[in-house]
């Protein structure tokens, strides 16, 4: 059957009204709705097309960046490998990395150090591979030590390489007032040496008062500390 609207009833029309003015609310509603929709994923597609060049040269550049930074060190590495020694920029600060020594003469292995007691620092060369560095050199009772710290850190792997390159070939060149040293190193791992020559690294480079302290072989002990001893070659 008809409704009353449908049959044109004089004393429904103001009900049917209302419900047409309801009807088209909510089409008009809907219909704003899907317009707002279609604005929003048009902005969306707008923005993404002007984005993504944008990023696109964003990822470009971080590329350049990268493998120019990555060129320059390359290049600085390859220039302290052709030097002759450690490269030194300013008089305190000794980049402890270069190439082969190319000058000095051999000398004969002195049977005491202890002219190099109050020595700051010595280069010395592996021989496999060719590099150089400068090392701190405690002295203990005319005898020479070289020690190498950090060596269980992750900086101390990535920065300190040289201790492992003895492993293969231990002989070393020591370079001191133009005078080149032919020698090897000795690892030492465990013994009272170990106390005497850290109290000494201390004293020197710490400012720690002299003496022999019992507990400063610990770092040699547990292989945070690789110390080594100069021995003929």
């Amino acid at each position: 059957p008809r409704t009353a609207c449908q049959r044109g009833d004089p004393a429904a029309a103001p009900g049917c009204i209302r419900g047409m003015m309801i009807i088209c609310s909510k089409e008009r509603d809907e219909s704003l709705a899907l317009r707002d929709t279609a604005d929003r994923a048009n902005n969306l597609n707008v923005r993404d097309s002007e984005e993504r060049p944008m990023l696109k040269k964003i990822v470009k550049a971080v590329g350049v960046i990268i493998i120019s930074l990555v060129l320059l060190v390359g290049a600085g590495y390859g220039a302290l490998r052709l030097s002759d020694g450690p490269v030194e920029f300013f008089p305190w600060f000794t980049i402890s990395l270069g190439g082969p020594f190319r000058s000095g003469e051999l000398a004969p292995s002195p049977s005491n150090w202890e002219f190099l007691r109050d020595r700051e620092e010595i280069e010395i060369q592996t021989l496999d591979p060719v590099t150089s560095r400068t090392v701190w050199v405690p002295v203990v009772d005319g005898q020479l030590f070289i020690v190498s710290g950090y060596m269980n850190s992750t900086i101390g792997h990535l920065w300190k390489q040289w201790p492992s390159y003895l492993a293969k070939d231990n002989r070393i060149r020591i370079r001191v007032d133009d005078r080149i040293y032919e020698q090897r190193l000795r690892r030492i791992t465990e013994g009272p040496i170990t106390a005497e020559v850290m109290s000494e690294v201390a004293r020197k480079y710490f400012g720690a008062p002299p003496g022999v302290n019992p507990q400063a072989g610990a770092g040699v002990s547990n292989g945070s500390v690789w110390l080594f001893e100069v021995i003929d070659g």
